[in-house]
């Protein structure tokens, strides 16, 4: 049967997630040795200060990890993220009707998440999922941004939404987040 744009949300927000924890993860070159850090053997000392307390790096350090051992195994997140996508762009191959639809939204000037929202167009690309980036300014206010996401929620040629975080200060990130439909929010942050 033809599929519709609301069958490609789940697969679209799977693959997507799945795309945002990998791409260009960290290929992990060192055994992890517990720390004083609550979630040991997991982190380091200083892991968390330079970001490595993220969710999707604490899900693939915590499946790398030997239950019960205090050291860690070595992952090679390149080839386990080139395996992913390999997977995924078969599944979105296979499908028919239109490409799955992302789009990003990326408010302000942070040249990190910049480098960063390529980096996830450029994995949904390869993967056969048409990505659009969304740029708006800086001044742009919270009320403009729901706006622009409620256009999003009802647009039925998007599968997927990303809201790209950090947002400036004027705005509350879960008040966005909030904002997205739970079926096209692509990094899963909606609460309910």
């Amino acid at each position: 049967p033809p599929s519709s744009p609301t069958m490609h949300a789940p697969l679209a927000a799977m693959m997507l997630a799945a795309v945002a924890t990998l791409a260009g993860l960290w290929r992990l070159r060192r055994n992890l040795w517990a720390s004083s850090h609550p979630l040991s053997p997991l982190f380091l000392d200083g892991d968390v200060e330079r970001g490595y307390g993220t969710p999707a790096w604490s899900m693939m350090a915590a499946a790398a990890t030997d239950e019960g051992s205090q050291r860690g195994q070595l992952i090679d997140g390149k080839r386990l993220a080139q395996q992913y996508r390999e997977k995924v762009k078969a599944e979105v191959s296979a499908m028919t009707g239109p490409a799955p639809k992302l789009v990003v939204v990326n408010v302000g000037d942070d040249p990190a998440s910049a480098a960063y929202v390529l980096m996830k167009q450029r994995a949904a690309v390869e993967c056969g999922i048409e990505c659009t980036i969304q740029k708006l300014p800086t001044e742009t206010s919270e009320a403009q941004l729901l706006e622009v996401v409620t256009e999003l929620n009802t647009d039925p040629t998007v599968n997927g939404i990303l809201i790209q975080l950090p947002l400036p200060a004027h705005i509350k990130p879960n008040t966005i987040t909030d904002a997205v439909d739970p079926m096209k929010d692509v990094d899963g942050l909606h609460s309910s």
